[in-house]
């Protein structure tokens, strides 16, 4: 099972259900955070992605609070991290080699639509396995 999530604070409803999802299902879970990066154009033809900003995302800060999870669940788990332009792009790159997809949907606004469509979406669209949507409240 795959887990993409984007900050501990935001994500905690996600990752305590992927959790119990988990242990329902006797399954291995791997959390894949993407820190996304910028691709900058150099001229003639170079490309190069800007190493990307710490966002404050800490793998041990993770696998500390799925740890305190994890004693009360038999869940064997994994923390993934890597560098991307495209979070969509890199999730669905990720999934091939996992039957579920567990990812958090947010309610956005109109803005949010019109400027970037929704990544959700895209990546919904591109796999080739289940996906399960935990509906984040109160964002």
């Amino acid at each position: 099972m795959l887990i993409p999530i984007s900050t501990l604070e935001e994500d905690k409803e996600v990752i305590d259900r992927a959790l119990e999802l988990g242990n329902r299902l006797k399954s291995n879970l791997t959390f894949l955070h993407v820190n996304k990066g910028r691709l900058i154009k150099a001229g003639a033809g170079l490309e190069f992605m800007e190493k990307p900003k710490d966002d404050g995302f800490s793998k041990e800060e993770i696998l500390n609070y799925i740890h305190e999870e994890k004693v009360r669940k038999k869940v064997h788990v994994e923390v993934e991290t890597l560098e991307h332009i495209d979070i969509g792009l890199a999730i669905s790159e990720n999934v091939l080699k996992f039957e579920l997809l567990v990812v958090g949907h947010k309610k956005s606004n109109i803005f949010d639509r019109i400027l970037g469509g929704h990544t959700l979406q895209k990546v919904i669209n591109s796999v080739n396995c289940d996906v399960y949507v935990v509906n984040q409240k109160g964002r």
